[in-house]
């Protein structure tokens, strides 16, 4: 469901408080698709590797990136698209992307999707108090689609190239909220 980006930031934030007491699953970091693969080199669990069509992009946010220690837990990792509204029923969950990451990793890939995807206003960056934590997860949220990205063009053969002028706005606003935060 597009947009309700607000609203979604809301319901993952309240079903993350209720992960938060549930321990590490042993699946986790195990398994081999674009996306595990993509959250291992975001997270420097493997070292960083882009390919050459996406790395005009990832420079720039690898210029910003630094490390970060915050508390993982059980996150639904593509809540965006993943959460169904009613007029009469409370919001439903549904497609769990599990993986075990901070808990506002979750809202920043909301942010990040709704930005790059949906054309979200740039006032949707408001829903993330500007401190450093949350401008480094919003930098691994993008890191982490444009690299699963790069993953699923490597496996099918295909030129990312096209997507990634997608990211474009959403990096120079970020940039810029990183650059106010140092003042």
């Amino acid at each position: 469901m597009r947009g309700w980006w607000e609203e979604k930031i809301k319901v993952s934030r309240k079903f993350h408080t209720k992960l938060s007491k549930i321990d590490r699953p042993d699946f986790i970091g195990t398994r081999n698709t674009p996306w595990e693969v993509a959250d291992r080199v975001v997270w420097n669990v493997v070292p960083e590797e882009y390919g050459e069509k996406v790395r005009t992009i990832t420079d720039r946010l690898l210029t910003v990136k630094q490390p970060l220690h915050l508390t993982e837990q059980l996150i639904h990792g593509d809540m965006n698209g993943n959460i169904l509204f009613s007029d009469s029923l409370a919001p439903a969950i549904i497609d769990f992307s599990p993986y075990w990451r901070p808990a506002e990793y979750a809202t920043s890939i909301i942010l990040a999707d709704a930005t790059v995807w949906e054309s979200a206003s740039d006032t949707l960056f408001s829903e993330m108090e500007n401190t450093f934590e949350n401008n480094q997860l919003l930098i691994r949220a993008a890191l982490w689609r444009i690299k699963t990205t790069d993953e699923f063009s490597r496996l099918n053969n295909t030129d990312p190239s096209e997507e990634m002028h997608h990211y474009s706005h959403f990096i120079d606003v970020l940039i810029k909220r990183i650059e106010s935060q140092a003042v």
